[in-house]
């Protein structure tokens, strides 16, 4: 059964069946959640992305408020961008925020909102596109933190009052200096002069999103080409198995005019843990629930 869609007219003549059923396919192979709301912000369209984005299906999600979706530390604020954008006579609402999802957590989302009013000026809804900022948030931080710590590195800091794992190589990619936390991380002591490879042959990509450190399209080629830090998560498998996740940012530098690569490590274990028990958590009560109906079902 195809979605609900307030945009479609003359639904009743095939040739306008057809065009809104390609307009709805077009829709749904965005990247970007578009959705339409009504008056009172409640959802009357969504397309395939938001599934994509917060894991809700699109069937309960329709007439539920927007508002609904949004951290509770964020409501009032876009509450009242949203209202200051209707009363004041506004087309637009641009704005940041973060919308809950299935599993609990929350992605950081930029909205841009089209106000639609009536032949009388009357607000009946708006529409727009939801686009996911959260890696490139996460991204921004992360880099402007490591570009600080590379300073610490060429100005001589000793290594052992380094806080975080961090290795420098030269443009053999041989390690040329290190902090004592890589050799924590990596259970192995890096040397002075071991290639990248020895490291980069444990590392994996954390998830199907996630990029290799190495090979032709990896984070390492692709800041060496583009001369641009690159960030990704990856599993480091340890002599038994998996031993810790790791989120790596790849830094491209220039020390005496030779071309030097940094890996900044950050051991993200705790936090994909506790990702995993929220989702876990979240399904038992989603099974919790249907349980419920059903029960309440045979009992009527």
């Amino acid at each position: 059964m195809r979605r609900q869609d307030s945009w479609r007219t003359g639904a009743g003549h095939g040739e306008d069946t057809a065009r809104c059923c390609d307009a709805e396919d077009l829709l749904d192979s965005l990247s970007e959640v578009v959705f339409r709301t009504d008056a009172e912000g409640r959802w009357t369209y969504l397309n395939r992305a938001w599934t994509t984005l917060t894991g809700f299906d699109i069937a309960t999600s329709l007439r539920a408020r927007f508002l609904d979706y949004v951290h509770p530390d964020e409501v009032e604020y876009t509450a009242t961008l949203f209202m200051s954008a209707v009363a004041g006579g506004a087309d637009h609402c641009h704005h940041e925020t973060r919308y809950r999802t299935r599993d609990g957590s929350y992605r950081r989302v930029q909205i841009r909102a089209t106000v639609v009013r009536d032949t009388a000026g009357a607000v009946v809804g708006n529409i727009g596109t939801i686009l996911d900022v959260t890696a490139a948030r996460r991204d921004e931080k992360t880099i402007g933190e490591h570009a600080a710590l590379l300073e610490l590195v060429s100005a001589g800091v000793p290594a052992g009052e380094l806080p975080v794992g961090v290795a420098v190589y030269d443009a053999d990619l041989r390690l040329w200096r290190g902090s004592p936390v890589i050799d924590e991380i990596a259970g192995v002591p890096q040397l002075v002069g071991d290639r990248l490879a020895q490291l980069t042959e444990r590392l994996s990509p954390a998830g199907s999103h996630q990029r290799s450190l190495d090979g032709e399209w990896g984070m390492i080629a692709a800041a060496l080409r583009t001369h641009h830090t690159q960030v990704g998560d990856l599993d480091l498998r340890g002599e038994h198995g998996l031993a810790r996740s790791m989120r790596i940012t790849v830094i491209p530098w220039l020390r005496g005019g030779e071309e030097m690569l940094a890996l900044v490590f950050t051991d993200i274990s705790d936090l994909r843990r506790a990702e995993r028990e929220a989702r876990t958590l979240c399904q038992r009560a989603e099974r919790g629930r249907a349980w419920l109906a059903a029960s309440a079902e045979i009992t009527t």
